[in-house]
């Protein structure tokens, strides 16, 4: 029964807590329900940011509270075994957040109002090593220029030359990540924006996407022997990479002053590399 099962975890991972809060509870669908509350708030205790589930609410800060704050609803025994169906998936698919960006094009760029700092990297390193590969580059161009509005014209005609700017694919991207990591435009650390927009950070919470979880066929993590505070930490490192992302994104995709602002320091990082990009047309 997936509520023993959740009391055992807890038993094995929480000893001092299961002593003091769970031994003593009897089996019951709601407090089943209650000790997956406590489980989940444990890890996030630990610093884990996980998904949001429907029935199952967390308290971080006070975990024994989770044990009795229970929706009105699930105090009745059928809502709390039917609450446990999503009990036993929680603990069968448990992962942690993961940051990483989606490959999927509309997702992207709908709207036309976000990630085109993402479209002017992909862009530029569509002959490299990191070419993301997820779509015919002009396919992509094309998608992003049919999403903006007519008041945002401006990055159109940018992004329309960014073809003829193109990096030759000779170009040594790692070298490069770590020249634009001594590049901070307005406190943001280009380097970091870099390989979060092309999944090369070397961490697979900000590498990997929900999506890419789902087509890897995700299991769920070992409860009995994952180290929970490794993964806090790895996920505030990816959490980092993704803000120096998002906020040089939200600037990027905003101002097309900025746009050609960071577009020139890449231009230049790439040219002391010994590899000039062609020659805008």
């Amino acid at each position: 029964m997936i509520g023993l099962r959740a009391a055992d975890i807890l038993r094995q991972r929480f000893a001092d807590f299961y002593a003091a809060h769970v031994a003593g509870l009897k089996s019951h669908p709601s407090h089943f329900v209650g000790i997956t509350q406590a489980l989940f708030s444990l890890v996030e205790a630990c610093g884990v940011e996980l998904p949001d589930f429907l029935d199952i609410r967390t308290e971080p800060h006070n975990p024994a509270a989770a044990l009795i704050a229970l929706p009105t609803h699930l105090k009745r025994d059928e809502d709390a075994l039917a609450a446990l169906d999503e009990c036993r998936w929680a603990l069968e698919a448990f992962h942690p957040i993961v940051y990483g960006l989606t490959h999927e094009i509309e997702p992207l760029f709908d709207g036309g109002r976000q990630n085109l700092l993402l479209l002017l990297l992909w862009v530029l390193a569509d002959q490299t090593t990191w070419s993301p590969g997820a779509a015919d580059i002009q396919d992509v161009i094309d998608y992003a220029l049919s999403e903006l509005s007519a008041e945002r014209q401006a990055f159109a005609e940018r992004i329309v030359r960014l073809r003829d700017q193109r990096w030759p694919g000779d170009l040594p991207m790692d070298e490069l990540a770590r020249q634009l990591d001594q590049v901070i435009y307005r406190e943001l650390n280009l380097g970091k924006a870099l390989r979060y927009a092309f999944a090369a950070t070397g961490l697979q919470f900000a590498d990997l996407s929900l999506e890419e979880l789902d087509e890897m066929g995700w299991t769920g993590m070992d409860w009995y022997s994952v180290d929970f505070a490794t993964i806090a930490a790895e996920q505030t490192e990816a959490r980092d990479f993704l803000q120096h992302y998002y906020d040089l994104d939200n600037l990027v995709s905003a101002q097309p002053e900025v746009f050609d602002e960071v577009l020139a320091l890449l231009t230049e990082v790439v040219a002391r590399l010994g590899a000039e990009p062609p020659a805008s047309a």
